[in-house]
This record gives structure tokens, sequence and C-alpha cells, in this order.
């Protein structure tokens, strides 16, 4: 279940056995991936998608799981059926996030966005939390960034650093 088997301008099918980082590997030369990618690419898309999929984007993208065009699955009763929002609907909601207890997904039909050729990346350190929490907040309204995450790491004496990963994608080249 590790085929890749449509990669278009506006969606892509794959197996559930695909990792991310090959699937990334055949649309990113053709200028596409999908919506929303975790932080660590070696995961299978069924996996993911059985699980959520919360990735730097999902701030204003959603989940992984809240970008599916459409699913087949196995059930239980060993029966492979179509679902979607709005194909078997209930069975969709049930398998998106269900933890692989309500059918294993064997295909999975995903969007596909154009990607921008530049990107910049900011890595910005704290040592105040409501400063680190208040630029969080700030970044993540409206669209100034494309994607965000925050890290809590040691100091190495005791205390914490606050970390805010952005990254901002451009057409051209960025200011």
């Amino acid at each position: 279940l590790s085929a890749i088997e449509h990669v278009g301008p506006d969606f892509i099918m794959v197996q559930g056995g695909v990792t991310w980082k090959n699937l990334l590997a055949t649309s990113v030369p053709l200028g596409i991936h999908p919506p929303v990618l975790t932080g660590f690419v070696g995961l299978s898309v069924g996996g993911t998608l059985s699980m959520g999929g919360v990735g730097a984007a999902s701030f204003h993208r959603g989940a992984q799981v809240d970008n599916i065009l459409e699913l087949e699955v196995v059930t239980g009763e060993g029966e492979l059926r179509i679902c979607s929002p709005t194909i078997n609907p209930l069975l969709f909601t049930a398998v998106v996030g269900g933890v692989g207890q309500f059918g294993i997904i064997v295909r999975a039909k995903l969007p596909a966005i154009p990607i921008k050729p530049s990107a910049r990346n900011y890595i910005i350190a704290y040592t105040d939390i409501g400063q680190f929490f208040a630029d969080m907040k700030t970044l993540t309204e409206g669209s100034r960034i494309d994607g965000v995450y925050g890290q809590i790491v040691p100091d190495g004496g005791g205390g914490w650093i606050y970390v805010i990963n952005a990254v901002k994608f451009f057409s051209s080249a960025p200011p």
C-alpha cells in the first residue's frame, strides 16, 4: 500500500502506506504539495490521517484530517468502502482521527496547493513566557506567516527558553 497513484494540480491520490516524505519527493518537483504537513514527514499518510495530523500550518489550514477530499477504508467487517464529507459521511467522520478503530485507511485523495518558490524562516527565542505567547498570538492572526510552532527547551541552568519557529513563503524574493 505504498503507491503514489496520481499527482496533479487539483489533487493527490496515494495509498495509505505512502510516507509524506515520498509524497513530497514526487509532488514538490511538480510545484505542489498537500496543505498541511506534520513536522516529521517519515510517517505514513494513512497513519497520520487516522491520528489527526497537526503541523505548522494547522493554525490557519486546520489539521491534516481537515484537508481530505476522500478516503478508501477497510471496515471492521472487512468491507472496502469509499467515504468523504459527502459520501458515507458518518464513516468518514469516524475514520479521520479515529485511531484505526473504525477502519483502516488504504487510499487517500488530498487537495494539492501550489508551492511558492521562496521562503524565509524565523527563529525567535524568549525568556519571558508571557511575551512568547503574546507574540505567538500576534503571528497567528491574519496571514502574517504561513507556518508556526513553539518549543520550550531547558536553558541549562534550571530555567526555560521559549522558541518560536515561523516561516513565510513568497512568490518572489522576500522583503
